[in-house]
């Protein structure tokens, strides 16, 4: 009955896949399976359920610029952390290194932002240039690169609204975190949609800048 569930957890994830047919993945069931069968033997039993659905949701973002099969299957079983303590010890490294990313990220683009928020004279058209730059646009596309995104959905890997509805009466604060960083990484946006997502959001800030109310002179014909 477990495998079962288990395969059809794989289709699942296929037919996923699938609905995207511009992006070649290439790690189909049999590697996944390989992959289980292999780390199975290795961790304890309680440990396998959350072992399957990392592997399964990195084999979903797996794409071929990232590595063969054999690549994929290596990368799987040299990098899944079973023990408890190294599993924390590595969340907690890369919760420091995201929190520095965001938090330097973040006051980059207010400082870029900085004439389209504040009153500072007139816009000129190299305010909204440097307004529309998102320099993290590219962030996502190198952690898939560099394969720090497959570090974490292989070891901790994404639940559902519903599944964490549902897992929430006996999650602890640490499992909750575990699942909040899975979060990061659950689909791959090119990193030129994000920047023109930014360039768009920009485009709304001009607006608003350059449509200045000021509340002081909003009187009627008796001056009120």
């Amino acid at each position: 009955m477990k495998n079962l569930m288990f395969m059809m957890a794989v289709l699942i994830c296929s037919a996923a896949t699938a609905q995207q047919p511009a992006i070649s993945l290439p790690i189909t069931k049999t590697e996944i399976q390989e992959v289980v069968n292999s780390l199975t033997n290795k961790i304890p039993g309680s440990e396998v359920s959350r072992m399957e659905r990392g592997v399964l949701q990195t084999a979903g973002l797996w794409q071929e610029e990232n590595g063969t099969k054999q690549d994929f299957i290596t990368f799987c079983t040299k990098n899944y952390i079973s023990d408890p303590e190294e599993r924390e010890i590595v969340f907690q490294k890369i919760s420091g290194y995201m929190e520095s990313l965001g938090g330097h990220f973040n006051k980059i683009s207010l400082d870029l932002m900085t004439n389209l928020h504040l009153d500072n004279g007139p816009l000129h058209s190299i305010d909204a240039l440097f307004g529309a730059y998102s320099p993290g646009a590219h962030l996502s596309d190198d952690f898939y690169a560099n394969k720090i995104a497959f570090l974490i959905t292989l070891n901790f890997p994404s639940y559902s609204l519903d599944e964490k509805n549902t897992r929430s009466k006996t999650w602890s604060r640490r499992e909750w975190a575990y699942a909040r960083l899975g979060d990061r990484f659950t689909t791959r946006v090119p990193a030129e949609l994000i920047q023109a997502s930014a360039a768009a959001e920009t485009r709304s800030d001009i607006y608003i800048s350059e449509y200045n109310i000021i509340m002081g002179n909003l009187r009627d014909n008796t001056n009120q």
